[in-house]
């Protein structure tokens, strides 16, 4: 798979809630609960080498997305999340508050505070990147 590749995959929730995953390149996917509060994940298998890749997940009414960037060397076990930068989001119907951008060499995350209009209420929403050899594990809350 070369790095021009996009690859996306859309998913509906148990709340019929349609949730998108885009990021180089697409292998796999799961669902995971917690306590009656669904978090998606996707995996994507790496090529070696330095890489930079967009991470994003988008709902009808909110999306995110930022930049990292992947080195993948030969020793699997030493690869790292060299930079996560340039996020981007979108929302209707509410704002973000503490947005906040870190990673460390295997974990990549943005987070936010969610408040929407008319007082509905708030939440946190994130879409973190955890890093595993060549493996790269996408989830979200949102």
């Amino acid at each position: 798979m070369s790095n021009q590749e996009k690859h996306e995959i859309s998913i509906v929730d148990e709340f019929g809630k349609e949730i998108t995953f885009i990021v180089e390149p697409f292998i796999l996917s799961e669902s995971m609960n917690y306590d009656k509060v669904s978090v998606f994940s996707y995996q994507h298998l790496f090529p070696y080498g330095k890489s930079t890749y967009q991470v994003k997940a988008t709902t009808p009414y909110m999306g995110i997305s930022y930049f990292i960037d992947v080195n993948i060397p030969n020793n699997i076990e030493q690869s790292q999340i060299i930079k996560a930068y340039s996020y981007d989001y979108w929302i209707i119907g509410g704002t973000l508050n503490n947005i906040t951008l870190n990673h460390t060499d295997k974990t990549a995350k943005f987070s936010a505070d969610v408040s929407w209009l008319g007082g509905l209420g708030g939440a946190n929403v994130y879409v973190k990147a955890i890093l595993s050899g060549n493996l790269l594990t996408i989830s979200t809350r949102m």
